[in-house]
């Protein structure tokens, strides 16, 4: 009797192929499943924020007083102001008349607000969210003897504000170069 060794070669080659086979499919099939348990969810942290301002302020007949700054955005926040004259007629349109700070009686607070070199007053402080600034302005009055007024115009005083978050250091720094930041106080 004669044995055929290439057909029992084949099947043992097949049992072996189809053995490996399976021990691959079960080592992926375990590794996955334990990649998915394991790995678990990741929450994303960035989040994006909010800078923003707003002018408080009083009027009381020609008179604005108590100008002040408020943090209305959701970071802490460094705040600036300009102060924009203008001379007006009776409907309101600017004139070509020279206005300053001159033409004014004003009592500003150069305490916590200084004015930069750019012509922006800064207040020194950081504010946090909702948070305002100390009086920029405390009173302001339009001078009687100035020529505008003598003219017949109306000065319009606009308080105009800008805020920029308060962190990193260099945002503000780079922003804004007429001051700089010295640790949690602006200085000119």
């Amino acid at each position: 009797m004669k044995f055929d060794n290439s057909a029992n070669c084949r099947g043992k080659a097949a049992t072996l192929l189809v053995s490996l086979l399976l021990i691959f499919g079960i080592t992926v099939t375990g590794t996955l499943a334990y990649l998915f348990v394991s790995s678990g969810l990741s929450s994303n942290s960035f989040r994006a924020v909010n800078v923003n301002c707003e002018v408080s302020e009083s009027f009381s007949g020609s008179s604005k007083s108590n100008v002040m700054i408020q943090n209305t955005g959701d970071i802490d926040a460094f705040v600036r102001a300009a102060l924009v004259l203008t001379w007006e007629d009776d409907n309101g349109n600017a004139v070509n008349e020279s206005a300053s700070l001159a033409d004014l009686n004003i009592n500003l607070n150069t305490a916590d607000w200084f004015c930069g070199c750019d012509g922006y007053y800064y207040c020194k402080t950081r504010l946090s969210p909702n948070g305002f600034t100390p009086v920029l302005v405390t009173s302001a009055s339009v001078k009687t003897d100035c020529d505008g007024y003598i003219a017949g115009y109306h000065l319009n005083l606009q308080i105009l504000s800008e805020a920029i978050q308060a962190e990193p250091e260099a945002a503000v720094n780079s922003a804004w170069t007429a001051v700089h930041l010295n640790g949690t106080v602006l200085e000119g």
